[in-house]
């Protein structure tokens, strides 16, 4: 379904209006592409663009052309993984933001995990380091006997 002019403009100056708005819609963005929402997600990159950095500026920040960034970001658009990570990060650098990943698990994929590797990884984040098959096997690592 194409989309009308009147919607477009209307989604143009409420990014330009209203900063959460933009925000929030930077964050769909991304969130749609991760789940494989490209033309989704693609097309919201566009409209931050429309409204927030312009693609003559875009262009600048990228060294891509301005006429390869306007068939990157249409809805049947297939940029590059590392086309799309530089337009996105310039896209939240004009946001001001610094996107971060956050996985998040439910209770029956965090339960699936052995609790050997968890316990691998808890040594690991402390300093305690052990290789990957001390962690399999379930062994305690050296620097956690060293007390006994």
């Amino acid at each position: 379904m194409a989309l009308t002019k009147e919607y477009q403009e209307t989604i143009v100056a409420r990014i330009k209006r209203d900063r959460k708005f933009a925000l929030a819609l930077y964050s769909e963005a991304i969130n749609a592409l991760l789940e494989g929402e490209t033309a989704g997600g693609l097309s919201m990159l566009r409209d931050l663009v429309h409204a927030e950095i312009t693609f003559k500026e875009l262009a600048r920040q990228t060294g891509l052309g301005e006429k390869t960034l306007h068939r990157m970001l249409n809805r049947q658009g297939n940029p590059t993984t590392r086309n799309l990570g530089v337009i996105v990060r310039s896209i939240a650098g004009d946001l001001g933001i610094k996107p971060r990943v956050k996985l998040t698990a439910c209770k029956r994929e965090l339960a699936m995990i052995p609790k050997s590797f968890k316990r691998g990884m808890a040594d690991a984040e402390a300093g305690r380091f052990a290789d990957m098959e001390t962690v399999i096997s379930d062994a305690t690592p050296r620097s956690r006997n060293r007390g006994k």
